[in-house]
This record gives structure tokens, sequence and C-alpha cells, in this order.
């Protein structure tokens, strides 16, 4: 309901019989406020009043229309007093004013009092929807049903959209919105458009946001929608951070049963394979792992700040198994009921191959493992992928996926993941593995893998070329090893991928 103007008080009671006097340019004036005025007194007026008094002799009557009218009053009423009947000049003076002049015969606080419930009622009935709102979303907990309780609230259309303008829940806005701007409203020719950010943590920039589109409306319903979305966006807030936190607990759940899951040597305890299946995971059928590895070094904080837009770009390409975050990276795999073929294969890491430039913010890599049966070849293969995806990279002569697709590689992993050869590659690097050497083994591991570059050993470990170099003559005087040798390299370069 909107307020009510000049020219509707006038029409209804208690002015619907009184006796109006100039300011007839002005009858379409929106009140603001309703003052009872009592003579002799200094009041102060706000801008768009209606002023209620008792009966005036004409020159006090005129005295008041001007002080009102500076004031910026829309309306003055006053009680008819016979003896003191109106000046013509009043009448004159309230026309030139354009200040409606009203006189009446009741009793003018009982007028007052009226007419301030009347100019007051949109206010009263805009706070007992919104009182309504507020007590109706206590029992929401979900995006959709806290749109739709809008929808019927505020009788407006209502969404919860993300970004690039992804409507969640409600109906798609047909105005364009500005979600890159602090503005909240707007009108244009099609009628009022609210938007109110969501933000889920103090620091975090908002992805979320509730929208509301009306049409023509006035000041007074603009300002109630406003609130009733304000309000509504603390359930929305409230919502978001809960499925967060229910995401990062699942995270974490998957997390922890991959871990155990990976660790535990066949056969797999009953007690580790049950908690995999209550993570949702199918664990017979034939299983292709892939590994995606964040590169430029990785924390928990790293990996879970990217996780959806992963999730979102292998979603993209049809890519929905499970998606389990890890220390480097995430680990994925695709279950089928028979063995992937060779041409799937190639299928799949020309997919990965395309799509891993894509997300947003980050540098990844991938390693596919073999498809393998079971809740064993589940393991193994995730195995194979991570170890896979350390040789993947972008350095020349370095693929962006890597995957065991040749009996040679599967052979080398094999060997380089048996218990045998990790004992023989510890003996080999010797005084490497020790603490005070841990300088010396990063930067060896790191020139071997970038392809015996001391240039972009020392770009990637953050120190000077020099350094590498006396780094490298002191590693060969500690293992007697020449490292100009091809086959030293190579054997060195397993060791570290055992050790």
């Amino acid at each position: 309901m909107a307020r009510p103007s000049v020219r509707d008080l006038l029409a209804e009671e208690p002015l619907k019989s009184a006796t109006v006097v100039g300011g007839s340019a002005n009858l379409d004036a929106v009140p603001s406020e309703v003052l009872a005025h009592t003579p002799g007194r200094t009041v102060d007026v706000p801008r768009g009043a209606v002023v209620v008094t008792g009966a005036l002799d004409g020159y006090e009557l005129e005295l008041l229309l001007r002080r009102v009218h500076d004031r910026g009053a829309s309306l003055v009423v006053t009680a008819v007093d016979q003896p003191r009947r109106l000046l013509s000049s009043t009448k004159v003076l309230a026309e030139r004013l354009a200040l409606p002049l009203a006189l009446v015969a009741a009793d003018p606080l009982e007028t007052a009092r009226r007419l301030w419930v009347r100019v007051h009622q949109p206010a009263a009935e805009h706070g007992l929807v919104l009182a309504r709102l507020a007590r109706r979303l206590q029992g929401v907990g979900d995006a959709r049903s806290i749109v739709k309780l809008l929808d019927s609230e505020l009788g407006v259309r209502s969404a919860l959209v993300g970004a690039e303008h992804v409507v969640l829940a409600g109906t798609e806005p047909t105005r364009p919105l500005h979600l890159d701007t602090r503005t909240r409203t707007w009108r244009d020719g099609d009628g009022f458009t609210c938007l109110v950010p969501i933000k889920v943590g103090d620091r975090e920039p908002p992805r979320l946001w509730l929208v509301a589109e009306t049409g023509a409306i006035g000041d007074d319903t603009a300002v109630k929608i406003e609130s009733g979305l304000d309000l509504a966006a603390c359930s929305v807030t409230a919502w978001a951070a809960t499925e967060r936190l229910l995401s990062e607990r699942d995270a974490t759940f998957q997390s922890t049963v991959l871990a155990e899951l990976l660790s535990s040597g066949p056969p797999i305890p009953r007690r580790v394979l049950g908690r995999a299946v209550a993570a949702g995971w199918r664990l017979e059928g034939w299983h292709t792992g892939v590994h995606l590895l964040l590169v430029g070094g990785s924390t928990p904080e790293d990996v879970r700040s990217r996780t959806r837009d992963v999730r979102d770009a292998l979603a993209a390409e049809s890519l929905t198994g499970p998606l389990v975050e890890r220390g480097d990276g995430w680990s994925s795999w695709i279950t089928d009921s028979t063995e992937a073929t060779p041409q799937r294969r190639r299928d799949l890491v020309r997919t990965l191959t395309a799509l891993l430039p894509l997300v947003p913010e980050s540098t990844l890599v991938a390693g596919v493992g073999r498809p393998l049966l079971g809740a064993p070849g589940l393991v193994e293969t995730l195995v194979e992928a991570q170890e896979l995806s350390r040789f993947a990279g972008s350095a020349r002569g370095r693929q962006l996926v890597v995957f065991a697709d040749e009996a040679g590689v599967r052979r080398l992993l094999a060997a380089a993941t048996s218990d045998d050869v990790r004992a023989r590659s510890q003996r080999l690097l010797g005084a490497l593995l020790s603490p005070a050497n841990a300088d010396l083994a990063r930067t060896l591991e790191t020139y071997l893998d970038l392809e015996s570059s001391a240039t972009s050993t020392a770009a990637r470990l953050g120190i000077h070329r020099n350094t590498v170099v006396k780094r490298l003559s002191r590693i060969e005087e500690l293992l007697g090893a020449n490292l100009s040798d091809p086959e030293v390299r190579l054997a060195l370069h397993l060791a570290c991928r055992a050790k």
C-alpha cells in the first residue's frame, strides 16, 4: 500500500466533508507526517507534513500558512470558528502559496489522530509484512524456499544469482543486473530492481546476490522490498555458510577415507571398504585413475579454494566422477562396467589437456593411470596417476597430461614403487637423505625434473644460478657421481622418485 496523497486525504474521512481553500496546484503532494499545532508555540515542521490546528484569527492563520509553507508543509487543516470568519486574503494567500487549506468542524486533536493513522498506515502494514516474513524465514533452510517466501510476501519476482549471472533459485531476471557495482536499487521504464549482495566470509567478495524485480512502485514500497531482501539475505548467508561447512566436512571425510584406502596394503580392511561405500564411491568395476597436480606448490587452503572451479571444469566435459582433495591437488576416477578401450583413454587425455588450462587462477597438470579392476585396482590406478602427474609439466618436451598407456612406462613405475628399488635408491642417494642436506636433495630432484637445466632450477627454487652450480658440484662430491653422464642422471632421477 502506497502512502496517500493530499488529494486522497481530502476524499476520505475525516476530511471528506471539509471545505478546501486554495492550494489546488499541490493536491498530489504525498504527506510525510501529521503534526498537531498549538497556537503560540513554535513547531519544527518536517518537509511534507500535514499541520492541524485549532481555530485562529485571520492574521494568525496567515502567519502560520507562511511559516509552514517555508518549511515544506503539504496541507494545513484548521477548525472552523464562525465568530472569526476566514479572511478573503487568507484564501488568496493559500492559493498563491500552493498550500491547500482545509476547514473542518471536528475536534482538531481527533482529526490529527485519524490523519496520523492514515498517513502511517502503509508503514504499519509494511512493518507487519516484514515481521511476518522474518517469522516465516526462521523455519526455512534452503535457498529455493527463501526465494519463494520473498515472492509471496513482497509481491516481487526474486532470484538468487551466482557468478556469471547463473540463477541458483527463483525466476530468471528480466532486466540487466549490475553485479559489479555497489548500486542496490535502480529504476527504469519497466519498473524497479533491488540487488543485495551475499557475503559468506568477511574477507571474500560477494559470490551470491539476491535480486527482486517489480513494476513501477512508490518509495515506501521500495523501502519495504529493500528491507525484506535484507532480512532474507541473513537467511541466505546462513544457508550458504551451512552449505560450505557441509561441503568442507564432506571433503575432509572423503580425503580421510581415500588416504586410508591408499595406505591399506592388500587385503583392504573391511572397515576401510565400508567407509568408502559410505562416501558414495562405487568400488566394483574398472577404474581409471586421474590425478590433477597443482603446479607451483600448494597448501590445503590453495586446493580447497579451487575445488569448485576444478569440479565445474570437469563437469563441463561430463567428467563427473568423485573429486577428492589431496595435499598436492585432486584425485578423481572414472568407473565403468568394462575395461576402457585405448581410444577412450586417449579421448580422456585429450579432454584433460584441453580443459586444464581453462581452470581460473590455477596451473594444473595431470596423470592418468591404467584401467584396473575392483577396489585394489582403484588404489593402484590412483597411485599410478599421482606418480605420473609428477612427470607432467609445461616445460619444453613435457606433456600436460601423462598417461600410462605404454608398457615401458608401466614397468618403470612398477619398479620405482617397489620396496627393493626404494631401498637401493636410498643407498644410492646416501648422504643427501640427511636432514642437513635437504637443500641439496631438493636441488638435485628439481634439476633432474627440469631436464638438467641449472637456469630453470634456479628460477624454480628462487635462488641464483651460481648457487645451483655450487650445490651440484657438492652433490657430485658427496655421491661420487658425474652428473654429466646421462645414465647417472637417469639412475639418480629414478632414485629421487623412489626414495
